[in-house]
């Protein structure tokens, strides 16, 4: 069944040089017949280009007809349109979100309501051409009442048009509440929408539930791993993040400056400017359980407990936090002291925190800290731009960045609602009392209007009652009926008429006296308006009432509800009193265009909690999805991504980056059908499970049963499976591995080994028609291109004509695990013979990382192999040195494992959690253990160690270390040991260096970046020398 995905805004592909910043979220996916909205984000007003509403017209086109919204945070750029085109643009069907998204998104859009219908006209602002979709506050929280919150883990199953789809909500790791939607369907398979990711563990968030709690970042959550379609973000493609310590330092110092230049006793009071800052305080107390990091372990300590307890105090209650609604009541508590203000918004497009930089900005000694870069066109922005255009190190380039004293003047629009005064205001109130009079005119007119109308009504009412009494009487009834006749021949014919007041003139037909009529003939007048209402009579007397005669279990049913519904009903009067609409006096709107002197200092941290591009770069192809869409970028932060992928042989090919409004269709249209399973069917099929569904194979006939809605597959007849055609008897479904199946048949009791007698793939490049070639081997977890520098080196070396294998031994990807340095020796000396059979005459053999002990135990090991003419070992590293305590602890497991003869055997479950898949236990010693067969290039080692193994190099050999190698520790002096390793050597060693600022794989291996070029050129002039 095809898929098809449309932004309707954040588009990955924008073509400026802006991050897009301030574009909201919005995406339609269609599944079958059904469509899904993805997130429904608003922009910022403030900052709209000429060509800015196309997606609020679009959504205003297709919002009937969708049927599923799925939101992810509670940020405006992802919920913060919701409530708008639920009310105006009919976007009635359900939705879905976290309780905390649920409550904070509603929160922070009554912060944007409050904030811009106290600036702007938005009624007289919203036309055809501008729009301005604020909804007012009673909108707003009917809107999100609607909302269905959901918890993490626990799948949803939909229905109507979404029957059979289930969607799961799991941790983002960004804001509180932040959701990664699994959608889950049998005809397409799992999409994951996964905007807004931060893998890193906050103090009051966990990390997002992509990565599972412990891993370092190796493994992906199991329920999440390998999705048919990942739509993600873009925005930090091509950026790097600074250090949090170096983040937090730098806002450390801009609020502690003062204190230590003045009076240590002297505190500088902490204020929040915003409307919603006290009712979202109140609900984020009760949502404790979405909380992380020291946050949760405060909530969760027992002596934090009882100190709060003491002093009566939650973990959430900030004693030393003042909260106000305008800079006006700030001014008035702290009036000219010096103060740390919290304003929101952010972009600072309206409100407190627009309103505090037009009085913070002239002081030189004030400084204003931004900690988003706001969207394009807004206040922020600006700040943003001019504090990054005079950094050396521009912002995503992993540097923090200095204060910027401010020395320029800008033009801003200040807004506002002010009171009417003087003739304005007795000009409004002389309309309103007008508008009062003719609106109580209309409405006496029409309750006027309505007691006649229903007095007539009843009149009619009775004269029918009276004729069915009339009709069904007898005798006596005649004699009655007689009489009337009589009484009206009396009244020559005239009709009595009902009046409300006295009427004179002709309308009274001859009627002689208000108070004294003659008799029969005269009208009647009411003095009060009455409704007599009569009583329902049969022939048994009055009709009873069988609603007042419930059961009295009725009536515990209703007790027991309305009791349920008494929580509700608080929540929501809490609700109803945060968004009540406040009496305000008469106001009219201004416009000003106010020049304003930036003197003070500008700073800008990153405190955006969002992933960088290293972190994508790493999630992503552990997560290996089938297809991917990029969105939320730039054309250049996109590119960055797909680059990155396109060298990881095992990652996805298939990544689209759409445009807006363009549909990416991906699949093609199937059918699908819904049927039921036979009893006989369900008791007799072997079923398996398989991710989120239970699988298995049978051969059967669909039977058609009377007043069934569908169809019945059940088990063939025999005589029917004569005439069926053959077909496989067994499937396997999903990828293999073989270590889980070797485990498998040994839990069976059966022997299993791994054999050698396998192809051994080798990939060539460069120059493959040369008779030299560079027979490169990658360290652990690498498969072919994994490491990054290796195409740039083989477009190098082809200048010189030479070619480059790539080496895919047993132990490449997760084979280390259950492999040994002996194994991939003998596999490299097959390759090279295999090389020199044709006709490579000049073999060199190149090892990266734990490579390179490859290379090191080739040359010096005992046993007969192919000669080669020169060898590399570059990143050198000791496997020993970069692992923590926990792992240091099963070492003597490992040990005594091997001493028991069970040195192929896995270790246990908890030592090999750091891994992503387990590691047998001669493996963990070689490489963990001191004296172990990886146990080459260990800073610590003797040096008569160093002169045993090194002398034995009869083979030009080089050794190129990383100046910044993250997998070194920092007590190692990585020039010291190169030149330890070369002294050591007898001959040898021909060449020992460290690449200055280089990484373990030299960081993506962009070609063109110094330290790049530099280890390309070193091993150009190496075997050009020695081979």
């Amino acid at each position: 069944m095809a898929i098809t995905v449309t932004p309707l805004a954040g588009s990955g592909r924008v073509n400026t040089e802006e991050r897009n910043t301030g574009e909201p979220f919005c995406y339609l996916l269609e599944i079958e017949d059904a469509r899904i909205l993805l997130d429904c984000g608003s922009r910022d007003w403030e900052a709209n280009d000429e060509s800015a509403f196309y997606y609020e017209k679009k959504l205003r086109e297709i919002a009937p007809t969708i049927d599923l919204v799925l939101l992810s945070h509670a940020s405006t750029k992802h919920s913060g349109f919701y409530a708008y085109a639920y009310t105006h643009y009919g976007l009635k069907c359900p939705a879905y979100c976290s309780l905390p998204v649920k409550e904070l998104a509603r929160l922070s859009t009554l912060e944007d309501i409050i904030g811009w219908r106290g600036e702007r006209d938005i009624e007289g602002l919203h036309n055809d051409d501008e729009l301005w979709c604020v909804p007012t506050r009673e909108e707003n929280r009917a809107a999100w009442t609607s909302v269905k919150d959901v918890r993490y883990h626990q799948p949803q199953h939909l229905y109507g048009k979404l029957r059979g789809v289930t969607i799961t909500a799991y941790s983002s790791g960004h804001t509180l509440g932040g959701t990664l939607w699994k959608i889950r369907a049998p005809s397409v398979g799992t999409i994951l929408y996964a905007v807004g990711i931060n893998h890193m563990k906050e103090r009051h968030l966990d990390g997002t539930a992509l990565i599972r709690g412990d891993q370092g970042g190796l493994t992906v959550h199991e329920q999440l791993v390998r999705p048919g379609l990942v739509i993600t973000d873009s925005e930090r493609g091509d950026c790097v993040n600074a250090k949090r310590k170096d983040r937090d330092a730098a806002l450390l110092d801009q609020h502690w400056t003062y204190i230590r230049d003045k009076d240590p006793s002297f505190r500088i009071p902490l204020c929040l400017i915003s409307n919603t800052g006290t009712d979202m305080l109140k609900f984020v107390r009760g949502l404790m359980e979405f909380f992380g990091g020291a946050t949760a372990a405060g909530d969760n300590s027992r002596e934090e407990a009882e100190r709060r307890y003491k002093e009566n105090r939650g973990v959430l209650d900030f004693k030393t936090l003042n909260i106000f609604t305008s800079v006006d009541a700030l001014e008035a508590a702290y009036p000219g002291t010096p103060k740390l203000v919290l304003a929101v918004p952010y972009s600072m497009s309206y409100g407190g925190s627009r309103r505090l930089f037009h009085s913070f900005s002239n002081n030189p000694g004030n400084a204003i800290v931004l900690t988003s870069r706001g969207a394009p066109g807004s206040l922020a922005r600006d700040l943003f731009d001019r504090w990054n255009d005079k950094q050396n190190d521009k912002w995503g380039s992993g540097k923090l960045g200095e204060a910027v004293q401010g020395d320029w003047n800008i033009t801003i629009t200040e807004h506002s609602k002010v009171p009417l005064l003087g003739e304005e205001l007795e000009a409004y109130q002389a309309t309103e009392r007008i508008n009062r009079e003719q609106e109580a005119a209309r409405q006496a007119a029409d309750s006027r209007r309505r007691r006649m109308m229903e007095a007539d009504a009843q009149e009619e009412d009775d004269e029918e009652d009276d004729f069915e009494g009339d009709s069904s009487s007898d005798e006596d009834d005649k004699v009655v009926e007689k009489e009337e006749q009589q009484k009206e021949e009396d009244g020559n014919g005239l009709q009595q008429i009902s009046y409300d007041i006295y009427l004179k003139g002709h309308s009274t037909r001859g009627a002689t006296s208000f108070f004294k009529s003659a008799q029969g003939s005269a009208p009647r007048f009411r003095m009060f308006p009455f409704n007599d209402i009569k009583r329902k009579m049969d022939s048994y007397g009055e009709v009873i009432d069988a609603e007042s005669w419930v059961s009295r279990g009725r009536e515990l049913e209703r007790q027991a509800i309305e009791q349920d519904q008494e929580h509700e009903a608080k929540r929501r009067k809490m609700e109803e009193e945060a968004d009540a609409t406040p009496l305000e006096p008469p106001s009219k709107y201004i416009s000003e265009n106010v020049e304003v002197g930036v003197n003070c200092q500008v700073m800008y941290i990153d405190l955006e909690g969002l992933n960088d591009s290293r972190a994508i770069k790493n999630i992503m192809p552990r997560l290996n999805p089938r297809k991917m869409i990029l969105v939320g970028g730039t054309q250049t932060s996109s590119n960055s991504l797909i680059n990155a992928f396109e060298a990881i042989s095992a990652m996805t090919k298939d990544i689209y980056v759409p445009n807006m409004g363009e549909t990416i269709k991906i699949g093609e249209h199937t059918h699908s059908y819904t049927f039921t399973l036979g009893d006989s069917l369900v008791n007799n099929v072997h079923m398996a499970p398989f991710e989120d569904f239970v699988v298995g194979h049978a051969i059967g006939k669909m039977a058609y049963h009377e007043e069934a809605l569908v169809p019945t597959f059940e088990v063939a007849t025999s005589a029917a499976q004569e005439t069926t055609a053959n077909v496989p008897t067994s499937l396997y479904i999903g990828d293999m591995k073989l270590t889980s199946l070797k485990a498998k048949l040994v839990g069976l009791g059966l022997s299993a080994e791994f054999g050698g007698e396998g192809p051994l793939p080798m990939f060539l490049s460069g120059d493959i028609s040369s008779d030299k070639v560079l027979v490169f081997i990658a360290g652990l977890t690498n498969t072919l291109l994994s490491v990054p520098y290796v195409e740039p080196l083989s477009e190098t070396l082809k200048t010189s004509g030479w070619g480059v294998a790539q080496l895919l031994t047993s132990s490449s990807g997760y084979g280390f695990a259950h492999g040994s340095l002996d194994r991939d020796v003998s596999e490299i000396s097959n390759a090279v013979t295999e090389l020199r059979k044709q006709g490579k005459k000049k073999v060199v053999i190149m090892g990266h990382s734990t490579g390179s002990q490859d290379v090191l135990h080739y040359l010096i090991s005992n046993g007969e192999r192919e000669g080669v003419e020169a060898a590399i070992c570059q990143a050198p590293v000791s496997d020993r040195e970069a692992i923590d305590d926990t792992i240091k602890s099963y070492i003597p497991l490992a040990r005594k494992m091997i001493d028991e003869g069970r040195q192929e055997e896995a270790m246990p479950r908890e030592a090999c959690k750091w891994f992503a898949t387990p590691i047998t236990a001669y493996r963990f010693f070689s490489l963990f253990a001191e004296g172990g067969q990886d146990d080459y290039f260990t800073s610590t080692l003797p040096s008569s160690t160093f002169e045993e193994n090194f002398s034995k190099v009869k083979t030009p050999l080089a050794l190129i270390f990383s100046g910044a190698d993250q997998f070194v520790p920092e007590y190692v002096d990585k020039n010291s040991l190169a030149k330890r390793m070369l002294d050591s050597s007898k001959g040898g060693v021909k060449l020992s260096t460290v690449v200055p600022d280089a990484k373990h794989d030299y960081e993506g291996g962009l070609e063109g970046s110094k330290p790049t070029l530099k280890l390309i050129d070193t091993v150009k002039n190496f075997i050009e020398e020695y081979a």
